[in-house]
């Protein structure tokens, strides 16, 4: 199980990191979903590092967070959804106040 976790760990969390960098740059930057993302994503594996940092478990953490990283990213997408819109929403207002 603990090769299982290691692998997982090492080969996700880059990857995801990566996914959210490129789509930050889809389309029309910034792109809202994607910088909502990223930015849940910095704040829930900078969590586990920082933890892990303190506990001098670096690694141990790192793995547990790269774990848990997965089932969050689902939850991640819902609220990047949810934000997004509103982040859409204000920089329309914002652009309709520069053009008065």
């Amino acid at each position: 199980m603990g090769t299982e976790i290691l692998v997982l760990t090492y080969l996700t969390t880059p990857l995801i990191f990566v996914i959210n960098m490129a789509l930050l740059f889809k389309g029309k930057f910034p792109n809202s979903k994607a910088l909502v993302l990223l930015l849940l994503n910095v704040v829930f594996m900078g969590y586990f590092i920082v933890t892990g940092l303190f506990s001098e478990h670096f690694i141990q953490a790192y793995f547990v967070g790269g774990f848990f990283l997965i089932p969050f990213q689902i939850i991640a997408l819902l609220v990047a959804k949810l934000l997004s819109s509103k982040i859409s929403k204000l920089n329309e207002l914002n652009n309709i106040n520069r053009a008065k």
